[in-house]
């Protein structure tokens, strides 16, 4: 019931009782005149029809409670079902779009002096639709145990512009082959470094791309080269690529 029916009913009902008891005091009063038959039954009927009167208010003031009661619990299944119509799209979206991810990384099987090391960072779309506008940000470098990468070093990855590689649009299923290099020629020294474990290479970045829901995505990755595979009978060694403690997430 509203605010302004509400008051209404309540007005009437003092109204009729008002006149009700107006009623009482002219029939107690002793000094009136005797009432005809015909003012007792306009008397009397006056009272039948307050009092019907009264019982009808209280209907309808019931009924009205009914109904609004009946509109709220409509509007809160209308939210409930928005919210679970809401809840099976957005499941629905979850579980039919693209995600893209780290496969592994591949290094050359001898790592020797020579010209710079080639590495392979194979990403895969897992999801079940293409992903699209993809744009890949690789950063390739090193670091002197126990020294590691720090927030700006991963920060430089995520916001970076200079896209150098960029697949475009990769299919369900599919995998994608980015190759990156360290930025100057391997020396003697250096290559021993890496073998002995004195020097460490990273390679970390950020992927960018959009779903065919017109959502945008980030997966950034990490992955460092911390264990060294060596080949007793040629005298050459190889990296294996483990994931970094930090900066490897998806949405």
């Amino acid at each position: 019931m509203t605010n302004e029916s509400f008051w209404w009913s309540k007005a009437s009902t003092a109204k009729v009782l008002r006149y009700l008891g107006h009623i009482y005091e002219w029939y107690r009063d002793p000094f009136r005149a005797k009432p005809t038959w015909s003012e007792k039954t306009v008397l009397l009927l006056t009272v039948v029809v307050a009092f019907i009167y009264l019982g009808q208010l209280k209907e309808m003031s019931r009924s009205t409670r009914a109904a609004q009661d009946a509109a709220r619990a409509a509007e809160n299944s209308a939210a409930h079902s928005k919210q679970s119509l809401d809840a099976a799209i957005e499941q629905n979206r979850l579980d039919q779009r693209a995600w893209i991810g780290i496969e592994d990384v591949k290094a050359p099987d001898a790592i020797s002096a020579g010209p710079p090391i080639v590495f392979a960072v194979n990403i895969k779309n897992s999801g079940k639709t293409p992903a699209l506008n993809l744009k890949m940000f690789t950063i390739i470098g090193r670091a002197y145990p126990p020294d590691e990468l720090n927030d700006l070093d991963f920060q430089a990855a995520d916001t970076g512009s200079n896209y150098a590689h960029a697949p475009g649009t990769m299919m369900p299923g599919t995998f994608a082959h980015v190759l990156v290099q360290t930025e100057h020629p391997m020396t003697e020294t250096r290559v021993a470094d890496i073998r002995s474990g004195k020097e460490v290479i990273y390679i970390w970045g950020t992927i960018r791309y959009e779903d065919i829901f017109q959502h945008q995505h980030a997966t950034k990755f990490c992955v460092v080269g911390s264990e060294r595979l060596i080949n007793t009978e040629k005298g050459t060694f190889t990296l294996d690529f483990s994931e970094c403690t930090r900066h490897n997430d998806a949405d």
